[in-house]
């Protein structure tokens, strides 16, 4: 199904190779046209690894050779591929790339519930108006399992908003400012279902550091009395915790994937 993509790269590369390219212009022509031309279909489909691998192999040869000589391949693509910050020459990881772009359905979704797009899949998949919580299920279209591998991404990096603390799981969703974004850790066994309004004093509408104290450990009560709780505040918000502005977007996206992918490297 994704042949189609491989063979433009391939075809578009093999064009240049008669023209002689600094390596300048190959960056330029690799990051402006070869890369951005799988983009229309990873915004909608998760490219499968093989197809990642053949066009990176292609973009490879296309940036060590010289002309129709083939070059000495110094380093790996994937060391190529590292931001130049981090001594690599900034080549986005289409895996991590499709991932990142398909996050970004995910947040469409759940910004624009009354959407048709978001009807019609709401209706067949997550019936119960939870797209981060929800299961595959079986049968479900190839579009539909890429989004879910987009939302993986995206789970990563949301956070919740201590509003009221009415919506908030005290112990499994995420909204300790940490990196990534986790729930508080226990002193010992707690019971399950508390929400972070029960920690909060009931007068004052701040927290109650006594309890704090009895059930959460001490890093992670300074971390939690450093949260500013607004008495007016009627509702939790869930945010994207990589944006002042708690909006998703792309490149933060693309940046945590980085990171996750070389922590689990």
């Amino acid at each position: 199904m994704f042949a189609y993509i491989v063979e433009k790269v391939k075809t578009i590369t093999q064009s240049w190779k008669q023209k002689h390219l600094s390596h300048g212009g190959k960056e330029v022509l690799l990051k402006a046209v070869a890369l951005a031309m799988p983009i229309y279909s990873m915004n909608i489909f998760r490219l499968p690894k093989e197809i990642c691998e053949e066009i990176n192999s292609i973009l490879a040869r296309f940036w060590w050779g010289s002309g129709e000589r083939k070059g000495l391949h110094w380093y790996a693509w994937k060391r190529v591929s590292v931001p130049k910050s981090e001594g690599g020459l900034g080549f986005r990881d289409l895996e991590i790339f499709n991932q990142a772009l398909l996050s970004k359905q995910v947040w469409r979704i759940m910004q624009n519930p009354n959407c048709l797009m978001t009807r019609i899949l709401k209706a067949r998949y997550f019936s119960d108006g939870d797209i981060l919580k929800t299961k595959l299920k079986r049968k479900a279209s190839y579009a539909w399992k890429s989004i879910l591998y987009g939302r993986d991404l995206l789970t990563k990096g949301m956070r919740y908003i201590v509003g009221d603390g009415s919506q908030v799981d005290m112990w499994t969703d995420p909204w300790i400012p940490d990196h990534p974004p986790r729930p508080p850790r226990a002193v010992g066994e707690v019971q399950l279902g508390e929400h972070v309004k029960d920690y909060l004093d009931p007068n004052t509408k701040q927290w109650n550091e006594q309890m704090l104290r009895q059930f959460v450990i001490e890093e992670d009560v300074q971390k939690i009395m450093a949260l500013k709780i607004s008495p007016l505040a009627q509702q939790d918000l869930l945010g994207w915790h990589y944006n002042e502005d708690g909006l998703y977007t792309v490149r933060s996206g693309y940046w945590l994937g980085s990171l996750v992918r070389i922590s689990f490297t």
